[in-house]
């Protein structure tokens, strides 16, 4: 049965009123993906209280005096084709010292201390949350996650055994 002219009108209305709410949803949904989207570039700061409180804000504290810290831009890389061993001294002076930045609460950086302390390679642990330590892991290229292990003069981001087991030719 079809509807009179006055209540078709008054439908296709009621359609054309639902139809522009959700394209104007859809555009503001895209404009708030693209705010979103340059959010991590924002500045983050860490304070430490004095009962020991770890709190994080996006603006500076008020008593203390803010240094910028330049993390560069850093070079990532991995070198499938290494063949040192380490447990020789003719390598373990190629390689040279080995860092590893890393966190307590990491659970990547539990693992990748553990491969080291199994196969016998000494290394010199950064702890991140410290303010030299943040420092450190900044002047090291930090900043895109732990643990970062850097060893002859090249970095592995994350825990993966193949990539120590290529850098240390296991």
């Amino acid at each position: 049965m079809a509807l009179p002219k006055k209540e078709r009108a008054m439908d296709q209305g009621k359609s054309q009123r639902r139809r522009r709410p959700v394209w104007l949803t859809w555009l503001l949904a895209a404009g708030l993906a693209l705010l979103w989207g340059t959010a991590p570039a924002q500045a983050l700061y860490k304070t430490v209280g004095p009962d020991g409180r770890v709190t994080y804000t996006d603006h500076p504290p008020g008593n203390a005096k803010a240094k910028p810290l330049s993390t560069g831009n850093p070079t990532l890389s991995y070198s499938p084709g290494a063949t040192a061993n380490p447990s020789s001294p003719s390598a373990r002076s190629r390689i040279g010292a080995v860092t590893l930045y890393s966190a307590v609460w990491c659970g990547y950086c539990r693992q990748a201390k553990a491969y080291l302390g199994s196969h016998g390679i000494a290394y010199r642990e950064v702890d991140v949350e410290s303010p030299s330590g943040a420092a450190d892991f900044a002047r090291a290229g930090g900043g895109r996650g732990i643990p970062l292990l850097v060893a002859g003069g090249q970095q592995i981001r994350g825990y993966s055994p193949a990539s120590y087991d290529a850098l240390f030719g296991r």
